[in-house]
């Protein structure tokens, strides 16, 4: 089928979302429920912007669509309210009106309003519109989100730094008041080795502390500690001996003006005995040789945490490019995905990212990959290298697609592999109904007949009689999905154990077994089934006349001339497959060599709990009663060779498997839809 001929047949609002819509029309209110509701999207109405507001502060709502002219409170009163509250800043608001005057679009944007549009409602083109500002407010949430984790870690360098540089200009000023002090003590003697090294101590010292506190000038403040030195020397207790007849000294350079900063300066004195009882002043020598490894290591911390934080940054903007870039992978368009992942990157990265290379490279058949790159120049170690650093980060986002499945017809070619006529209904909300047939129509939905489904998907075409026969609309042209049962084996066929086993009245309980000409159930007879496998043999499994044939973990292998299911309207049925065994999860388990396209016939009027597979590979299954169908099951899957529902039946495919022990067999069960992750 070509793209032209099922474009409008797309699913559009395919993501989940919240919709709210404020209009005082009821027509249009009720029209907004029935276009706009899907699977994913669920719509609820105010008639009025006071009811709207309350309605928006309570619940959790992803987009509002609001009518300007109500009685009372208008449009544009409800938008300049909802912009007032924090919790609803964000909230994209559509504006919705009969009228395009520049006055009010002005006025509407200006108030805080999202985007505009008007009366009379084409409702495709609005939902395509929801969709686009849906995906553009969850780009902006994750752009602020992310540059809130940016900020955040910058807020936590900037507190190491502070700490850094702190103790980095509290050690040089350690090592100038030592420095001032040796050489003091030694002025009376200018030979003496102590003084030289202790001034070449201090003048590199002080030179470092202008470079720092150059540095610090050039950047934003940051907050300063009170002086506290070091008790590496707190062991010490004798005074630093004085040479006889020595002046005072000018006061050396005070490394902080607190008063708590000179009250220790006070002992420093007797820290450094040992130091002046150094003989050939290597201690002071070490001091002076550590000064630039001290400087470098420092200056390379703070610039390493700076990369940390920027690269950081990076992954966090590389991260949502890749999540955001892969939902639109239903799309052929290479070049727009692309775009779409440089502009979610550079959003989020802001100012900072205009100078990042975003490289976005496409992994069939259900992955992005998103790269970014930058050059980061040093902050404090360009004072001993310029030499800069190239970070790049790698993010690869995955999506799985793909609902639980409920339905599966296996025909591979047949017109009808999956029908609905009359008034039949499928109802299957959280799971996919499939048709593996490649006929034009392959899959049918006609008369007033209505398939209700999370996704319905054919690997040919389908034909409908009105636009609301399939909701959604049906994919077409999807891959066939191989027989997820083909390789499960059979239970073993034995000798019989039963022969033409009929029961027509009284109550009645059977146990698990050969049941060769079938088991028959009929008039008022109630019929109990003890667990176990129960294997039909050459002979149906009919129930009719008011009958009663029910049973809890109980299968049923359909083999041989005349296997058949045939339940009228009249019988009361109730079955949950086996929890274990060979037939553990299946509810009924034909024959795979049995005659194609013989048909099984479920007519009950009670037959509300079928809890399981129905797995029927050459049958046709047709649903032809008047009232619900395995509504009361927890799951139940179908995977037949064709499937008819039809009369006014209500065939209910639920998909709640973690409400129940029944598994489910390998191959069906809870697949995800749609789900995307980061793989790496």
């Amino acid at each position: 089928m070509q793209p032209e001929q099922t474009l409008h047949k797309l699913y559009v609002l395919d993501e989940h979302a919240r919709i709210l819509v404020v209009d005082d029309d009821p027509i249009l209110r009720e029209f907004a429920s029935v276009y706009l509701s899907t699977p994913m999207a669920e719509v609820e109405t105010a008639a009025d912007a006071s009811t709207a507001l309350d309605l928006l502060l309570t619940g959790k709502f992803d987009i509002a669509l609001v009518d300007i002219e109500m009685p009372g409170l208008d449009g544009f009163q409800l938008v300049e309210r909802v912009r007032a509250h924090e919790k609803l800043r964000h909230i994209p608001l559509v504006m919705l009106t009969v009228h395009e005057g520049i006055a009010s679009i002005d006025r509407a944007y200006h108030l805080g309003a999202t985007s505009f549009t008007t009366k009379p409602v084409n409702w495709r083109q609005l939902s395509y519109h929801l969709r686009y500002v849906l995906r553009a407010s969850r780009a902006q949430t994750e752009a602020r989100e992310a540059q809130a984790r940016a900020e955040e870690s910058i807020a936590l360098r900037a507190n190491s730094l502070s700490t850094i540089r702190n103790e980095f200009n509290n050690s040089l000023n350690s090592i100038i008041e030592f420095a001032n002090r040796i050489a003091n003590g030694g002025a009376l003697d200018p030979s003496n080795p102590h003084v030289r090294h202790a001034q070449t101590i201090a003048a590199a010292s002080k030179h470092l502390l202008r470079i720092m506190q150059h540095a610090e000038a050039s950047s934003a403040s940051l907050p300063e500690r009170p002086l506290q030195l070091p008790g590496a020397f707190a062991d010490t207790q004798d005074p630093l001996p004085q040479e006889a007849g020595s002046t005072a000294s000018a006061p050396p350079l005070q490394p902080s003006n607190d008063g708590g900063g000179r009250e220790e300066l006070t002992r420093w004195p007797r820290h450094f005995k040992r130091l002046t009882k150094s003989v050939n002043g290597n201690v002071a020598v070490t001091f002076a040789l550590a000064i630039p490894v001290v400087f470098g290591a420092v200056a390379a911390a703070v610039d390493y945490g700076s990369f940390a934080t920027e690269r950081t940054r990076l992954q966090a903007a590389a991260d949502a490019a890749a999540l955001n870039a892969a939902r639109e992978l239903s799309s052929t368009n290479t070049l727009m995905i692309a775009n779409l992942a440089e502009n979610y990157a550079k959003a989020t990265l802001g100012a900072s990212g205009s100078d990042a290379t975003v490289e976005t490279q496409l992994i069939p058949p259900d992955s992005v990959e998103v790269q970014i790159s930058k050059d980061l120049k040093p902050i404090l170690s360009r004072l001993l290298s310029n030499t800069g650093t190239h970070v790049a980060v790698r993010a690869v986002a995955k999506m799985y697609a793909g609902a639980p499945l409920c339905v599966l017809g296996l025909d591979p070619g047949a017109a009808g592999t999956v029908q609905l006529q009359q008034l039949g209904r499928m109802t299957a909300v959280n799971c996919s109904i499939n048709s593996n047939s490649t006929d034009p129509k392959g899959l049918i939905s006609q008369d007033l007949a209505v398939v209700i489904s999370l996704q319905t998907c054919s690997a040919g075409g389908f034909s409908e009689s009105t636009p609301i026969n399939f909701v959604p609309p049906p994919k077409t042209d999807c891959p066939r999905i191989p027989d997820p049962l083909a390789s499960r084996p059979a239970p073993s066929v034995g000798p019989c154990g039963f022969v033409n086993t009929v029961i027509s009245v009284g109550t009645t309980t059977l146990n698990p077994g050969i049941y060769c000409g079938g088991i028959t159930v009929s008039g008022l007879a109630k019929v109990h089934l003890n667990p176990g496998v129960y294997v039909i043999r050459d002979g149906p499994l009919a129930v009719s006349l008011g009958g009663t044939l029910e049973g809890q973990n109980v299968g049923f292998y359909l083999t041989g001339s005349g296997s058949t299911i045939s339940w009228d309207a009249t019988s009361h049925i109730s079955f949950t497959a086996p929890k274990d065994g060979p037939l553990a999860g299946m509810l009924i388990y034909e024959d795979p060599s049995s005659p194609a396209l013989r048909q099984h016939t479920i007519s009950s009027n009670d037959a509300r709990t079928l809890l399981g597979t129905i797995y029927m590979p050459q049958g046709k299954l047709v649903i032809a009663s008047t009232s619900l169908i395995a509504d009361l099951s927890s799951y139940t899957v179908i995977v037949a060779r064709m499937l008819q529902v039809q009369s006014t039946a209500n065939l209910v495919l639920n998909s709640n498997y973690d409400l129940t022990d029944i598994p489910v067999p390998i191959g069906l069960g809870p697949r995800l839809f749609n789900k995307i992750t980061l793989s790496q």
